[in-house]
């Protein structure tokens, strides 16, 4: 069954449920949002659709809350209707949320993809730059360099392995730190090779 699917179907359920009265608890319409709201959490929701999902999240919390005082209201005065329709809007809101997070991964997958690549020049760029430092007077500058540009390819690595568990929030934000760093690297090796240049003429 297709999640758009069960979405008409958790609406129509708690649609009846309004219309056939409203004395009972509706349990298995809360339970059916419930699990629309688990499918747009799954389909990355949080991160991908944040205000939508923070806003689903609410309304259903709202819903528990007035299930929950009906509850606790003498029988004969007891109505869920409210509750059943704040239901009923849920279940029409979690299946677009689910949607719009499922297209923004894909967005944002492209774009982490192509940042992935600049953040992979850069690394490059600082190893090229480093092999023309002489090693002479600079010994303990390339050294500390060196290091930052083995830390600058494990952080790039970690970029690769972000992208494939899926996590593309993560890897945009270790792929701006690859290339703020390396950024910073590549001026540090500037000012070694000047540094050399300088002793070499003053030499």
């Amino acid at each position: 069954m297709t999640q758009s699917r069960r979405q008409e179907m958790a609406v129509g359920l708690i649609a009846l449920a309004v219309l056939t009265g409203c004395a009972q608890a509706p349990t298995e319409q809360l339970q059916a949002v419930q699990h629309s709201v688990d499918e747009a959490r799954a389909a990355g929701a949080p991160d991908y659709a944040k205000y939508d999902f923070v806003q689903l999240e609410q309304q259903l919390a709202f819903a528990k809350h007035e299930l929950t005082r009906q509850d606790n209201v003498l029988s004969i005065f007891r109505s869920y209707a409210d509750a059943e329709k704040m239901l009923i809007t849920i279940a029409e809101s979690a299946g677009p949320v689910a949607a719009k997070a499922a297209q923004n991964k894909i967005a944002a997958k492209t774009a982490v993809l192509a940042m992935g690549e600049e953040a992979g020049r850069v690394v490059d760029s600082a190893k090229a730059l480093i092999a023309k430092v002489p090693t002479g007077n600079e010994r303990a500058a390339v050294d500390t360099i060196q290091r930052d540009i083995e830390e600058l390819e494990t952080s790039f690595n970690a970029v690769h392995l972000l992208i494939e568990m899926g996590d593309y929030v993560g890897a945009e934000v270790q792929a701006k730190a690859v290339k703020e760093n390396g950024a910073a690297v590549s001026r540090e090796i500037q000012r070694a090779l000047d540094n050399s240049k300088e002793i070499k003429r003053n030499g």
